[in-house]
């Protein structure tokens, strides 16, 4: 544990990386402010050091083998990254520094916890999967999703772009489109397991 006159210091230094996730700075700022006017706790002083030592591996992984930091590797983790973003709490300071720090690297352990769970497989699934509807195609939202859109039952939505939004929903055939329902303006996202292709009446 630092001794309270450390505590500052290692405060300001976290706060001069790049690549903090949102809550560990908020957080940070929290116990700078907290810092000024008493003591940090037993619990507080614990926390920071965690914190320092979570971030100080990424200097460490310079020297592992980042074999699975190739190409590939980098979009499984931004693919699932984004997933927990908006799917908090896991994964969600891993995910915001996959996201918000170009020079983060994660150890081989922290890929492998991000992107091979029940979870993250669902969401690459959806990813990589080949689109069912293509461009220029024309489709209709299914009946159990029509409370989750503002658009007509059975209307026909023109399908402009497949794969045009990161994937949010480990259910599956959650790859999303951007539609634009026929006569209006402004084009919707929408999930693929809540469309179908629109069949003219007779």
């Amino acid at each position: 544990m630092y001794a309270q006159g450390d505590n500052l210091e290692v405060i300001e230094e976290l706060l001069s990386r790049s690549g903090l996730s949102p809550s560990a700075t908020q957080f940070i700022l929290a116990l700078k402010a907290w810092v000024r006017q008493k003591p940090l706790t037993a619990k507080q002083s614990s926390a920071l050091r965690y914190i320092k030592l979570t971030y100080d591996k990424q200097s460490s992984n310079m020297t592992e083998d980042n074999s699975h930091w190739d190409k590939e590797g980098r979009e499984k983790a931004s693919v699932c990254a984004n997933y927990y973003i908006e799917n908090p709490p896991y994964f969600s300071d891993l995910a915001h520094r996959v996201l918000g720090d170009p020079s983060f690297i994660p150890s081989k352990r922290e890929f492998e916890k991000l992107i091979n769970n029940k979870y993250s497989e669902k969401v690459l699934n959806s990813h990589y999967s080949k689109p069912r509807y293509e461009k220029g195609d024309l489709v209709t939202i299914r009946v159990p999703a029509k409370y989750l859109y503002d658009c007509e039952l059975e209307a026909p939505m023109l399908v402009l772009q497949a794969n045009a939004a990161p994937v949010i929903s480990a259910a599956k055939d959650s790859k999303r489109y951007l539609v634009l329902p026929v006569g209006e303006e402004i084009p919707l996202l929408i999930e693929e397991r809540h469309i179908k292709i629109y069949k003219r009446k007779a």
